[in-house]
């Protein structure tokens, strides 16, 4: 098969975060049904996609004649991403060379929000199949509107991670529905069920939206129940100095697990709380299925429809969240087992690799 797919979507210098993860899952299925995948990202194209090439905009400039590694790389890139090239930066996707590169694809999908500047792709007039694949919120309706105003005679659409993320609009573009898998399925599988609620933890970069400050002051106060915090960002030094304040000790910084050792990381816990006021999936509550933990979930981005609106899982406030944890405290190890059953099922029957290769598939064909 001969078919070419372009995955694109701005990464950070540190190769971490959500976006990235879901890419690189998107580029092992695809690549996995036979197709040719290459990943675009306008600056910090490093080795995260294995199998996959991955170039950024120098490498699109210089038409691929600069060197994957070395000092030239180094130097030109110095000189490239420097204030004398911004306008020539900003102006790279209605450049020829943009064009010329990406209509070598018969689809790109887009990883951005709204409100990234990759949307001038979709707007285009490339006659290449471009989809969006929203990363975030919709937290711009007159955006989306926008961008469906697209006049491109090309197809253009959308890829939603479930119908909970936008409000009931209508959209002139086709729209799909595409929710998460977890990329270390196989090693996930094996972890044992869990019986007991006794470690909880949270995931994810570090940062005002994940809310993770106030789980922090509500675990100081359960005082015979543990939470392991994973991830690194911003906000790391305000939550040790909270954990010392409220005299947290049970709070536990662990720090960034890589991706390789995110089975290790599931195994060390009982119990994931999402406590984000914004979300697109996250990946991590369809890790969690897989790993046979239980989860406690605010209402936001997939997680209701993927607990199939079990009500035990899902709450509203932080006062709310400690009923719900002294409740999973007190059930019995065959109740917690029968939940920890139940999540695993609802992964391998609606979010597995298997069912979001075949979802891709279709979209693909």
């Amino acid at each position: 098969m001969s078919e070419k797919v372009l995955l694109v979507g701005p990464l950070n210098a540190a190769g971490a975060g959500g976006r990235l993860e879901e890419m690189k899952v998107w580029a092992s299925l695809i690549t996995n049904q036979g197709r040719s995948v290459t990943v675009f990202t306008p600056y910090f194209a490093k080795s995260h996609f294995e199998a996959s090439s991955c170039l950024e905009s120098a490498d699109v400039v210089l038409k691929g004649l600069l060197p994957r590694s070395g000092w030239i790389r180094s130097l030109f890139l110095r000189v490239w991403y420097s204030k004398l090239f911004k306008s020539a930066r900003d102006r790279f996707y209605a450049t020829k060379s943009w064009e010329d590169f990406a209509s070598g694809f018969s689809t790109i999908i887009l990883f951005i929000t709204e409100k990234s500047r990759e949307v001038e792709i979709f707007k285009s007039n490339l006659s290449t199949v471009v989809f969006t694949r929203f990363t975030g919120l919709i937290g711009d309706l007159h955006a989306l509107k926008q961008m469906d105003q697209t006049n491109s005679s090309s197809v253009r659409g959308y890829i939603f991670h479930s119908k909970e993320l936008i409000p009931d609009i209508q959209l002139s573009k086709a729209t799909r529905f595409v929710d998460q898998t977890a990329a270390q399925e196989d090693d996930l599988l094996q972890l044992n069920l869990v019986k007991q609620a006794k470690t909880f933890a949270m995931i994810g970069l570090f940062m005002p939206i994940k809310q993770m400050e106030e789980v922090i002051r509500l675990f100081a106060q359960l005082k015979n129940l543990k939470l392991k915090i994973y991830g690194k960002g911003e906000s790391e030094p305000a939550y040790r100095n909270l954990i010392q304040a409220t005299d947290a000790s049970n709070v536990e910084i662990c720090g960034f697990v890589e991706p390789k050792e995110i089975s290790r990381l599931y195994s060390e816990f009982d119990v994931l709380i999402i406590n984000s006021i914004s979300e697109t999936g996250p990946m991590t509550g369809v890790e969690a299925m897989a790993a046979g933990r239980i989860i406690l979930t605010k209402k936001v981005g997939s997680m209701p429809s993927r607990l199939g609106g079990e009500s035990q899982l899902l709450y509203d406030s932080i006062d709310e969240l400690k009923a719900k944890i002294l409740s999973l405290e007190a059930s019995t190890a065959q109740e917690i087992h029968e939940i920890s059953t139940f999540l695993r099922d609802r992964y391998l029957q609606n979010y597995s690799n298997k069912s979001l290769s075949s979802q891709i598939e279709n979209i693909l064909n």
